[in-house]
C-alpha cells in the first residue's frame, strides 16, 4: 500500500509540474481599460451616473485616464480640473455653455498622490476614480444627462478648456430618470 502511494504522489507531482511549465508559457499582458480620446486633454473616462430614489441623488462616477502610451501628458495631471455638468439633453461640445454646472473635481491631488503616475485611474495607477453625489431639487420628475470636461492650468497659468465629450466615455448617452419628493 506504501508503495502505491509513492507512485501516485509521484504522478502528482509530475502533472503539477507539467501544468506550471505550460501555464509558463503563456504571454503575460497588462490588463486595463482602454482610453479614448487625446490623453493630452486627460479626458474622463468610464463615466456613468445612477440615481437612487431612497436617498434623492445622483451619483456620477468616472475614472483619469490610465494610459503610458504619451508619458508627457500626465504632466498637467495636479493641474487639471474636472467640470461636472447635468443637462435635459445628451450633453456635446456645442451645448455644454447652457448645461448646469454642478461640481468641480480636482483630477489628482498632489498631497494624496506624491507621483503623476499615481494618478492613472486603472491598472497602471492607484487612483481609485471619481465619484461626485448630487441632490436633485424635491420635487424634481424629469431625465437628465450628465457630462465632464477638463480644465487645465499650463505652466504659463493660461487655462485650456476640452469639452470634446465623448458619449458613454466622459458624458451620459442614456438619461438618467429623475423623481424626488416635494
Amino acid at each position: 500500500m506504501r508503495g502505491r502511494s509513492k507512485a501516485y504522489n509521484g504522478r502528482a507531482i509530475a502533472t503539477l509540474l507539467i501544468l506550471l511549465m505550460g501555464f509558463s508559457t503563456l504571454p503575460i499582458t497588462n490588463v486595463s481599460a482602454e482610453d479614448t480620446g487625446d490623453l493630452y486633454h486627460l479626458q474622463a473616462q468610464d463615466m456613468a451616473a445612477t440615481f437612487d430614489s431612497a436617498t434623492e441623488l445622483t451619483t456620477i462616477t468616472w475614472r483619469n485616464i490610465d494610459s503610458l502610451d504619451q508619458p508627457d501628458a500626465l504632466d498637467d495631471f495636479f493641474n487639471a480640473v474636472y467640470n461636472v455638468y447635468r443637462h435635459t439633453e445628451i450633453i456635446n461640445s456645442q451645448n455644454v455653455d447652457n448645461a448646469t454646472l454642478i461640481a468641480e473635481v480636482d483630477a489628482c491631488d498632489s498631497e494624496t498622490y506624491s507621483v503623476k503616475y499615481l494618478c492613472l485611474g486603472g491598472a497602471n495607477g492607484s487612483h481609485p476614480g471619481h465619484s461626485f453625489a448630487y441632490l436633485v431639487e424635491p420635487g424634481t420628475n424629469d431625465s437628465f444627462y450628465y457630462g465632464v470636461t477638463t480644465l487645465i492650468t499650463g505652466q504659463d497659468n493660461l487655462v485650456s478648456t476640452y469639452d470634446s465629450l465623448i458619449i458613454n466615455e466622459s458624458a451620459t448617452y442614456d438619461p438618467v430618470n429623475e423623481s424626488t419628493t416635494a
